[in-house]
């Protein structure tokens, strides 16, 4: 994208962060089962990219037993730290696939993740898409949803695999969309086929699906949490729709937003910023994410993060990182948000 600090920044964009996990050592949460539990009880988000690794292991056990089908042992799994084996998170997924699960979306898209922490991207790939080649037939116990949100998460997926491998995926999964359906195929999967659709094809996919729900469905500017929809970080091979799609409704002004589509939409977008929401819970990892970028509008953003709790120190520690860059662009500023924290950065 060449849009980032560093090279390594551009390159985590080109490969589909932040949707991945990246396991982390030495976090207090991995002390006791207590991260594990809310992140399994949780009805939004808890952990965002980076888990703590343990709380990761307990998590993995916890959704293994569950898409097993044991209802009751996951939550003696919450309490085991160990790393799962590869055989077994693949035989996790494709459970899960198969099953169903208990619990929402963003879980299953972060089961997918552990998966591949564990296994690589490429065999989490390969089970996905056999599991999808191999399970088209709707049944009573069928859950749609999470056989969409599993699926949604080749479109990231196939931009981390090795060449051969997305290739290969890629080759596999348009057989499968571009298969004949039947009449109780076609009616009850309509959104799991958008959403192969969207992995495989981008912004004209996106673009179908929301002319098909046209005003219908919301337009999201980051993967959502709670559903399984197409989002316009399914459209970053397309920036000018970003754009267009972001400046055309202002409604959208105080909505989240990943930093694939921050970093595609450019000073338009990024000029709103300050204006817009995330979960409290969230925030370091927006400062995390969105610190990638390296625009005048990150540094005005930064500083309107300054001084609040959620944001902790990270917002000034920012900036004091890139002082450099960051001081020119107070100084023009001349807000009293810049003064402040420029004498910080003095």
């Amino acid at each position: 994208m060449g849009t980032c600090f560093t090279p390594e920044d551009d390159e985590k964009l080109a490969r589909g962060w932040p949707y991945l996990i990246v396991p982390v050592d030495g976090r207090n949460e991995d002390k006791t089962s207590a991260s594990a539990i809310k992140a399994w009880m949780a009805s939004d988000p808890v952990f965002f990219t980076e888990w703590p690794r343990k709380t990761l292991h307990r998590f993995m056990h916890a959704s293994m037993r569950s898409s097993a089908g044991d209802e009751s042992g996951w939550k003696a799994a919450l309490e085991n730290d160990a790393p799962p084996t590869a055989a077994e998170s693949l035989d996790g997924l494709r459970n899960l696939f198969r099953n169903g699960g208990r619990t929402y979306p963003f879980n299953h898209r972060d089961v997918v993740w552990g998966v591949e922490a564990i296994a690589g991207t490429d065999a989490t790939l390969d089970a996905i898409v056999s599991e999808i080649e191999a399970e088209q037939r709707v049944t009573d116990s069928t859950d749609v949803s999470v056989r969409e949100a599993v699926a949604g998460t080749t479109a990231f997926l196939l931009l981390r695999a090795s060449p051969a491998a997305a290739k290969r995926a890629r080759q596999r999964l348009e057989r499968v969309f571009s298969a004949p359906r039947d009449a109780t195929i076609a009616g009850a999967y309509d959104d799991y086929f958008d959403t192969i659709d969207c992995a495989l094809h981008g912004a004209p996919a996106v673009k179908r699906f929301y002319a098909k729900w046209a005003g219908r469905v919301r337009v999201w500017l980051e993967v959502p949490a709670l559903y399984c929809a197409a989002s316009l970080d399914l459209a970053v091979d397309d920036p000018s729709y970003i754009r267009e799609t972001i400046t055309a409704n202002p409604k959208f002004i105080s909505e989240g937003m990943s930093v694939r589509v921050a970093a595609l939409g450019g000073p338009e977008v990024l000029a709103a910023l300050p204006k817009r929401k995330w979960p409290a819970r969230q925030m370091l990892a927006v400062v995390r994410d969105l610190g990638m970028i390296r625009a005048p509008e990150i540094v005005t953003f930064m500083a309107s993060l300054v001084g609040k709790s959620s944001a902790k120190d990270a917002p000034i520690n920012w900036l004091r990182a890139h002082a450099d860059y960051a001081r020119p662009v107070l100084e023009k500023a001349k807000t009293d948000a810049a003064k402040l924290v420029l004498r910080q950065l003095a």
